[in-house]
């Protein structure tokens, strides 16, 4: 008990948070009212600290992309039939070691993904998740894309540095200044 860990000041202070709470919490409540578009609209509004640059609308249908680390999310909700569609182009398997690769894919299924799956479609393998709008509580959705953000970023480089597998997007990183860190 004579030693005390020393304290370090956190580089971005709670305080400087790009989420704003009050945001999700009228997601939450317009999820209650049933009025489930404005739902998700609020959820994104919260997750994305300017929202407009990456969603457009056009005929009922929003479309959001959002670049996550090696993947880009799209998210299409289409208010006409009712339905909410996350799509996030994974790796292309095209000229990689594809037996062990698709079985590797095929267990992340089971486990550690729970709602989302993976998917092949051509010679590219895929996040997905699709859902009627009814079933789109703020909390899952924000699991759900949590849940494939993550697991994309912990196995994209196992499966192209393992598998030989190539990436399907660019990686989209920000390097802050020295003067920042």
């Amino acid at each position: 008990m004579l030693q005390c860990f020393s304290y370090h000041e956190a580089l971005a202070p709670y305080y400087n948070s790009t989420h704003l709470p009050k945001l999700y919490e009228e997601s939450v409540n317009y999820y209650k009212e049933k009025n489930y578009v404005l739902s998700i609209q609020s959820l994104f509004a919260y997750l994305i600290q300017d929202v407009s640059t990456c969603m457009k609308e056009a005929d009922g249908v929003i479309m959001y992309s959002i670049p996550h680390g090696s993947i880009l999310l799209e998210v299409v909700l289409d208010v006409s039939a009712d339905m909410l569609s996350i799509k996030a182009p994974f790796v292309q398997i095209d000229g990689s070691k594809k037996i062990p690769l698709l079985r590797k894919a095929a267990q992340l299924n089971f486990s550690p993904l729970v709602l989302s799956r993976i998917l092949l479609e051509g010679d590219a393998l895929y996040f997905e998740y699709k859902t009627h709008l009814e079933d789109t509580d703020p909390e899952k959705l924000y699991d759900i894309l949590r849940e494939i953000c993550m697991q994309a970023d912990i196995y994209d480089d196992e499966f192209i540095y393992k598998y030989n597998a190539k990436r399907l997007h660019a990686l989209q990183v920000i390097h802050y200044d020295e003067a920042v860190l």
